[in-house]
């Protein structure tokens, strides 16, 4: 996917390192070790999306197509079908008028590669005349190479973006946040 593949050019060219995230900007949905340091890698995702050029936040949301709604929700941007929540993602972006689904893990992969096609699935019957891609950004030093690798030849409209940190990386980093909290 041409358009994936210009996004990740450009988030790489704008990367930074979690030193450098807004931890007044972290807002997990709860205050538990794991959903702090996934809102910290989230943050810093969001930072260098942000300074991606015509990229934007969708932001036309609630959305409701084809018996499914997309809502904002204190966890990202959460799928319903009626009243049963069918997916999340963690940022819905609009780039060079194509859609980019993010996921974005702080650490391992947790299983998201099975619901990449449930992911990409309903993100087509939500923007059906935009093309749709699947942007999965985590730390590869915990995942293999072979990893990324399998994941792109397994589903063509994904990619995966390297965060660049080491677990003792996002460690500090939540430390940083739990000291900002005390002060």
């Amino acid at each position: 996917m041409v358009f994936l593949d210009s996004l990740v050019q450009d988030m790489n060219r704008n990367k930074t390192g979690l030193d450098e995230v807004n931890m007044r900007k972290v807002n997990p949905s709860r205050l538990g070790p794991n959903e702090i340091r996934g809102a910290i890698a989230e943050q810093l995702v969001r930072q260098w999306i942000q300074k991606c050029p015509e990229t934007d936040f969708f932001a036309d949301l609630p959305l409701k197509v084809n018996g499914y709604e997309a809502r904002h929700m204190p966890s990202g941007i959460v799928i319903f079908e009626g009243s049963i929540t069918k997916l999340e993602y963690d940022f819905v972006v609009k780039y060079h008028n194509a859609i980019a689904l993010i996921e974005v893990k702080s650490l391992g992969l947790n299983g998201v590669e099975g619901k990449i096609e449930k992911a990409l699935s309903i993100g087509r019957e939500l923007f059906p005349q935009t093309e749709v891609g699947f942007l999965l950004c985590f730390p590869a030093y915990c995942n293999r190479v072979v990893d990324v690798q399998r994941i792109e030849q397994a589903h063509p409209n994904a990619r995966c973006l390297d965060l660049g940190y080491k677990k003792k990386n996002l460690t500090q980093a939540y430390s940083r946040f739990c000291e900002l909290q005390d002060s």
